[in-house]
């Protein structure tokens, strides 16, 4: 069965936009009335926010070695690798920005972390070709995890202040 890789990654970045287009809605919906939103609330749509948009950039970025007429495993490694470093500077800026969450740990901060961890360790198997050959599977693996997580989450964050009449 062959995968129409194209149309894979063009689908991901329709939901990840789609996602990116629910934290603007909800956003501004909940903002609606109110001149400061709860810290929790303002980080979890842009957690929203930010995940949808790693994810857009990961769904694009192996086309640039499609472009260049890479072979197969050469475009997922370097695509893997990119991504492991993206991912990297991504997490050190926002637990700089995210401060205040990370010094209340929950459950939320403890699927962070793992996601972040198990999605970080893929790629970075994926961009070294080991244990096994890099490969479509393992990078979209991750990318839809690692953006499943970062949405499960904020959604947890936004409906819990919604629910608790927090907005």
């Amino acid at each position: 069965m062959e995968v129409d890789v194209q149309g894979l990654l063009f689908t991901s970045a329709e939901i990840a936009v789609a996602l990116v287009g629910f934290a603007s809605l909800a956003g501004a919906f909940i903002a609606r009335g109110t001149t400061d939103l709860p810290f929790r609330l303002r980080a979890g749509l842009r957690g929203l926010l930010d995940y949808g948009l790693i994810a857009v950039f990961a769904c694009f970025l192996p086309f640039f070695p499609i472009i260049h007429e890479a072979g197969e495993s050469e475009i997922w490694a370097l695509s893997s690798g990119v991504l492991v470093i993206f991912s990297i500077g991504y997490i050190v800026l926002s637990h700089y920005f995210y401060r205040e969450l990370i010094a209340d740990p929950s459950n939320l901060a403890y699927l962070m972390i793992a996601g972040d961890t198990i999605t970080i360790l893929l790629l970075s198997a994926n961009a070294l070709g080991w244990p096994f050959e890099s490969g479509l599977l393992v990078y979209y693996f991750a990318g839809v995890a690692w953006n499943v997580i970062g949405a499960a989450a904020s959604f947890r964050i936004v409906l819990t202040q919604v629910w608790n009449g927090e907005s």
